[in-house]
């Protein structure tokens, strides 16, 4: 079950990051989108190779730092108009993104230098507890995103709202509930 939930996401978020190159008129919404498909289908290569890609893993996971921030990002490229993403908006995403890539480089130097052991071990727990809660913080603020200003909206773009919140909802549901009950210890945590 685990490794066929993978399987799906690689297929599905390559598919989409491919279908990025056939539109015409690429806005920021579509850049973004882009990398938040690219980051995906890293996190579903890594959950699927594990301990065999080595200490490369390492490196595959900092390569899928911008899938709950870059899902944040996208949201609001789609659902505010104007000025959608401002620079402090891309200073959380790339804090997010930095505290991933500084977690995977605290893994890999303990692989080579297994004596930081004790030296990193504070600083993993706190890297990876900011981590946890900005994340979550920012997977709530994605679907906000969604409900705002949803009574004002009519026709296709309430439709496209429902479609977005029932969707990113679901995964939510799936990824931060379902998966840890059905999946094993340590495979469970999809988010971030």
């Amino acid at each position: 079950m685990y490794q066929t939930i993978h399987i799906v996401l690689l297929i599905v978020s390559f598919g989409l990051l491919c279908s990025q190159l056939f539109v015409q008129q690429k806005k920021l919404v579509h850049l973004l989108f882009a990398a938040f498909c690219g980051s995906m289908a890293i996190t579903a290569i890594k959950r699927l190779g594990g301990d065999g890609f080595g200490f490369y893993q390492y490196f595959l996971a900092m390569g899928a730092c911008m899938t709950c921030n870059g899902g944040w990002l996208v949201a609001r490229a789609l659902f505010r108009q104007g000025r959608a993403i401002l620079l402090r908006h891309i200073l959380v995403a790339a804090a997010i993104a930095l505290l991933m890539v500084s977690l995977q480089a605290m893994q890999l130097v303990q692989q080579f230098w297994p004596e930081s052991q004790t030296l990193l071990a504070s600083a993993r727990v706190v890297c990876k507890e900011l981590l946890i809660l900005l994340s979550s913080a920012i997977l709530m603020l994605t679907l906000w995103e969604g409900c705002r200003g949803y009574s004002q909206t009519h026709g296709a773009e309430r439709w496209h709202r429902q479609l977005f919140l029932a969707t990113y909802g679901g995964a939510i549901a799936i990824c931060g509930v379902i998966a840890k009950i059905w999946l094993p210890a340590g495979g469970g945590r999809v988010t971030a």
